[in-house]
């Protein structure tokens, strides 16, 4: 399942045209971490309209980092001089894609 921090969810969602209760239920699965199916029951919607929700908001949150809608994003924990090092990298490979990807 993918996952957001508060504050990506935050910036996913700041000019969204989503009603407030769809917002709602995006942000119980993309940072509680509550699956589609339990939000969906909870609030008498199908399923398919908070998964749909999730996708969008989680895409807007890629496009905002403008990485490849493929590209995975993990939470991990790491000692401060490792967590430098992995961020770096991930930075690397950002610009490495916009580099070979520009027309």
């Amino acid at each position: 399942m993918k996952k957001l921090t508060q504050n990506q969810f935050n910036k996913a969602v700041l000019d969204t045209k989503k009603k407030p209760k769809t917002v709602k239920m995006a942000e119980e699965v993309l940072v509680g971490g509550k699956s589609p199916t339990t939000v969906a029951k909870q609030n008498n919607v199908k399923r398919q309209q908070v998964a749909d929700a999730c996708t969008s908001i989680y895409n807007t949150h890629l496009e905002n980092i403008k990485a490849p809608s493929d590209w995975i994003q993990i939470t991990a924990v790491f000692p401060p001089k490792e967590a430098k090092e992995v961020l770096k990298k991930s930075k690397n490979l950002l610009i490495e894609y916009h580099h070979k990807n520009k027309k």
